[in-house]
């Protein structure tokens, strides 16, 4: 049981009229959810019977779904929550559902699509809203939608009604109020996690959108809510549960979510898709991502830079500044202008990253140059720089260029190094001297035949007689 499905489940029973006896189908409460997954304090003084196929906390009969033991129209409302993801045939159990509501029972039916797979006992099915409305096919009147990303909710929802005699004035009125008040609790929800998320991100000092898991991000950002009956449509956007945090490329100043970026292994920042490449770094032995600029580096490391860094141009501007001036105020349009380029998404947004440390590339420009940051003004986007000393002679000299003249020495190819041999082994000395030794012996031992006298072979011997000796055997 989730939080968002209760309140859902909440929701609907203070809203719509829901028929008696109710039927809870899952309504095991497994361990750690005890009281918690309990959906009875919504139906104060009404008939409710909790079924599961095994006995537990929280059941009143075990009954498979699949093959119901209830009689036909006997049930006035079904809830399936979070339930039909765990059924084999969810089409066999939509069917005992149909068969066992009265004429003018409902049925409210949650489930998953982006959870991770959880099994009590088996995880079998990940539905959509058009799973659903296929499902419910049979209900004249439909009200399905979802709860996170457009094109990965992690919550699916569809609440059917049975019955053909509802008033499209009626239940458009209480379309509207449900999507009222379900807009009301997920804001309030989102305005809680946002508290959390401002907490987290004071904690992590503005770095926290790479820690953070794109999955529960995304928890209360969108509701779209379409009832089929009435052809009337709702979309809910929590501006303060937005927690998904857009980030900037440092290259091409794209705005994408953080999580679609990639940080580059050489210079840590992060950038798009299309301003990094993947190739085999030799220390770590692995691929890694690096943006294009560390890219052109590697491959012509020798190649001058105009400038140090994307802020050199500001500390410029301010290392200029006659010594009488005490006080520099800038907008944020004449920085960019100055550094030719568009500052970053966090400089618009947070104080934070106008901290006076020495562990940012911005700040090393206005520090090294004498200033400091005095007053930041987001609204009016304005920054006033304040003289701290004078600045220091070795960022502002110029790196000498090499002479020309500079005569490089002749190639001079390296030694060649002979081959230290390595010395035979008693035993293959003594091996190659018997072998010498057994080839002397065996030519001692051959008999010496001179002139054209040849003997014969044994082939010969076997094969004829002495007197059945062809003439071409014959010695001369």
């Amino acid at each position: 049981m989730r939080e968002n499905v209760k309140l859902l489940v909440q929701i609907v029973s203070e809203t719509f009229e829901t028929p008696e006896p109710i039927l809870e189908v899952g309504s095991l409460q497994v361990p750690g959810q005890e009281g918690f997954a309990d959906l009875r304090p919504f139906f104060e003084g009404k008939t409710y019977i909790g079924c599961d196929m095994r006995a537990g906390s929280g059941v009143d009969i075990a009954e498979d779904i699949e093959n119901l033991g209830i009689r036909s129209g006997t049930i006035g409302t079904a809830l399936i929550v979070d339930t039909l993801e765990h059924v084999g045939n969810p089409w066999k159990a939509s069917e005992q559902i149909g068969r066992v509501l009265k004429r003018n029972g409902m049925v409210v039916m949650t489930s998953t699509m982006n959870f991770p797979i959880h099994d009590y006992p088996g995880d079998f099915w990940r539905f959509t809203p058009e799973a659903f409305e296929l499902l419910l096919r049979d209900f004249p009147v439909r009200i399905s939608g979802y709860q996170g990303l457009p094109q990965n909710p992690h919550t699916v929802f569809c609440i059917g009604f049975k019955s053909k005699d509802a008033e499209d004035s009626d239940l458009s009125a209480r379309f509207e109020e449900f999507c009222d008040r379900f807009s009301e609790e997920v804001a309030k929800t989102a305005k809680k996690e946002s508290r959390k998320l401002r907490i987290f991100r004071s904690l992590a000092n503005g770095r926290f959108p790479r820690l953070l898991n794109p999955i529960h991000s995304n928890d209360f950002k969108t509701v779209s809510i379409t009832c089929l009956r009435t052809q009337q449509s709702a979309k809910v956007f929590t501006s303060q549960g937005c927690i998904v945090m857009m980030e900037e490329c440092s290259l091409c100043s794209r705005t994408l979510r953080s999580y679609s970026l990639v940080r580059c292994f050489r210079c840590r920042k992060l950038y798009c898709r299309n301003c990094v490449t993947f190739t085999w770094y030799r220390s770590v032995l692995r691929h890694v991502p690096l943006c294009l600029n560390c890219a052109r580096r590697l491959i012509s490391p020798s190649k001058p830079r105009k400038r140090r860094t994307k802020y050199s141009p500001l500390r410029d501007y301010l290392a200029r500044r006659p010594p009488s001036i005490k006080f520099v105020t800038l907008t944020f349009p004449e920085i960019e202008k100055l550094i030719e380029d568009k500052l970053p998404f966090s400089a618009l947004q947070h104080l934070h990253w106008w901290d006076n440390t020495d562990n940012s590339t911005q700040a090393r420009s206005w520090l090294y140059a004498g200033w400091k940051v005095h007053n930041i003004d987001l609204n009016n986007k304005t920054a006033v720089f304040e003289r701290t000393k004078t600045a220091e002679t070795e960022l502002t000299t110029k790196r000498k260029k090499r002479s020309r003249r500079s005569v490089k020495k002749a190639f001079q190819p390296p030694t060649p190094r002979t081959p230290r041999r390595k010395l035979p082994s008693q035993t293959r000395i003594a091996m190659t001297v018997a072998r010498s030794r057994n080839v002397e012996r065996r030519r001692s031992a051959m008999r010496r035949y001179r002139g054209k006298f040849k003997p014969r072979s044994a082939l010969e011997k076997r094969l004829y007689r002495p007197e059945a000796k062809p003439k071409k055997f014959d010695q001369a």
